[in-house]
């Protein structure tokens, strides 16, 4: 059993459904726009984890995106006024 656990979690089963579980509970307790927001900054926060946890190294490209990426989240994610 214990090598049947090592073996599905080395291929990121339990780590992908403990995330999908976390991430469907969270659901009921926000608005779809935050969780629909908070989806979209997940490609920042696995950057973040890899420098943080894992002692990854940025690419120059990476950190070039970086501002793009989260100017064009705010750009979609900020309400826009109606004009009446």
């Amino acid at each position: 059993l214990t090598r049947l656990l090592c073996a599905a979690n080395s291929f990121g089963i339990i780590s992908q459904a403990l995330a999908f579980k976390l991430f469907v509970s969270g659901l009921k307790h926000t608005s779809a726009a935050t969780s629909g927001f908070i989806e979209l900054l997940t490609p920042i926060v696995a950057m973040i984890v890899g420098v943080n946890f894992f002692a990854e190294k940025l690419s120059f490209q990476q950190l070039v995106v970086i501002p793009f990426y989260l100017t064009s989240i705010a750009l979609l994610t900020i309400p826009k006024k109606s004009v009446p």
